[in-house]
């Protein structure tokens, strides 16, 4: 038979307070830090869901908060876009105006200045900013998209390239274009003539390998044409014989010059080279530009039909070139479409029609008329695509504070304590240790004395 000492009870006891103290001080613990989840092993399962859970809630705030600053963009563009739209309401007023013969040069002089004035607060409104960024100056947000004088920053390389959009990532897979650059509002004189094509990449990512030099051997034949168009009827000529369409133009070839090296990923300074070959009466009809990270080819007037040789191995280059794929740097060639006549420069215009006021040509200045009505469709109808975007920020707002909230619902299930089981244990907890406490009193009362009576 086992014998029981006095010591075995009071093992056993001391032993048991400590776990029903543990327990105790579980519950304890649970109320304080409001959640059961204290390491991955109290629940592992719980734990990589509350993680996920976590991960989601912190993405869909970032998302809220893109969205809040997409929709501050949007209406701070939509605001300068109304007060464009005002403006030209204005202009065009006083242009239908000073298209009335029988008005004298005195009034004629006053609607010009007036405009003069108007055109100088459109200068103003097409170099808005949005925390410190111009909104219509595409990529290049710290540059001033229009000049003092009216004229368009050519450093702002939006002339003719209508792609330069800032997103912001609103959701997993979807992102929000916010801005319209200068070009698509104010007028542009370059049309873009390129769809999809080669690439010309150089040879090393330029941001780990910024001292490595990369060295291009490739020709690029431009065809440009454009109609033909007859100064009398304003119409397109025709062939008196076949009767087709009569087209002018020349064909261009700039080749690259294979000796020079390139500082890895300098591709301004390729851009450069470039446009030094294209013709003298040329170079302000076609032009390449940098469009973030390629070179794009747009033209003046003219149809561009490019031409472009696959892109030879560098000769710094021990490994050839992937051509198929988006490079940090590189050339990009596209089929020829045909190139939709560019709205007329805004400023350009308004300079025109403070000329035929002061001359004092009430024709001309009636036929300007159709510009300005140009202008004002193009407005609006921006207006309306900005306008459907805010609704749809709006909407989309809406949606991602219901599943920010349906996720912290899930979130505070899955991790937080139950507050009523928690206290309700911890009662129960405390009342079995003081029990404890009461049963080890009585065994562990006896001392040496009371065994010696």
């Amino acid at each position: 038979m086992l014998r029981i000492t006095n010591s075995m009870m009071i093992s056993k006891a001391m032993r048991n307070q400590t776990n029903n103290l543990r327990n105790m001080d579980k519950w304890n613990n649970d109320l304080n830090a409001m959640t059961h989840l204290h390491k991955p092993s109290d629940d592992p399962v719980k734990v990589g869901r509350t993680l996920r859970l976590q991960s989601e809630i912190t993405l869909s705030t970032q998302y809220s908060d893109n969205l809040d600053s997409a929709k501050a963009w949007l209406e701070t563009t939509e605001s300068s876009l109304s007060e464009v739209n005002k403006v030209m309401q204005r202009i065009r007023e006083i242009t239908v105006q000073g298209a009335n013969g029988v008005l004298k040069e005195d009034d004629k002089s006053k609607i010009s200045q007036e405009i003069g004035q108007l055109r100088e607060h459109l200068i103003n409104v097409s170099n808005q900013t949005y925390t410190g960024r111009h909104i219509f100056s595409g990529y290049r947000s710290d540059l001033a998209f229009t000049n003092s004088d009216g004229t368009y920053n050519e450093n702002a390389n939006t002339l003719g390239v209508s792609y330069q959009s800032m997103e912001y990532k609103v959701g997993v897979s979807q992102n929000l274009q916010v801005n319209y650059t200068g070009d698509r509002i104010f007028g542009s004189p370059y049309s873009e003539a390129t769809i999809t094509g080669k690439r010309l990449e150089f040879a090393n990512d330029p941001a780990k390998n910024p001292e490595l030099t990369t060295q291009f051997d490739f020709g690029i034949t431009l065809d440009i044409q454009k109609k033909k168009i007859d100064p009398a009827t304003g119409k397109q000529e025709l062939d008196p014989i076949t009767g087709d369409p009569v087209f002018i133009g020349t064909n261009i070839t700039i080749n690259s010059d294979h000796t020079k090296e390139y500082k890895n990923g300098d591709i301004d300074s390729v851009v450069k080279d470039l446009n030094s070959q294209i013709p003298a009466g040329y170079q302000d009809k076609v032009k390449f530009v940098v469009d973030k990270d390629r070179i794009v080819i747009v033209s003046r007037d003219y149809d561009i039909k490019p031409t472009v040789q696959d892109p030879k191995t560098p000769p710094s280059t021990p490994d050839p070139v992937p051509t198929d794929k988006l490079g940090k740097s590189g050339l990009e060639t596209k089929p020829n479409v045909e190139a939709t006549q560019p709205l007329k420069p805004m400023f350009e215009m308004l300079t025109k029609l403070q000329g035929l006021l002061e001359a004092g040509d009430s024709e001309q200045i009636s036929k300007m008329l159709s510009d300005v009505d140009a202008h004002l469709q193009n407005i609006l109808q921006i207006s309306g695509e900005i306008g459907a975007k805010i609704n749809m920020v709006d909407i989309m707002q809406t949606r991602m504070d219901e599943t920010l909230i349906s996720t912290k619902d899930l979130l505070s299930k899955t991790r937080d304590t139950n507050m009523g089981e928690a206290i309700m244990n911890l009662s129960i907890a405390e009342a079995v240790y003081k029990s404890s406490l009461a049963v080890s009193a009585r065994i562990i009362q006896p001392t040496l004395v009371d065994f010696l009576r």
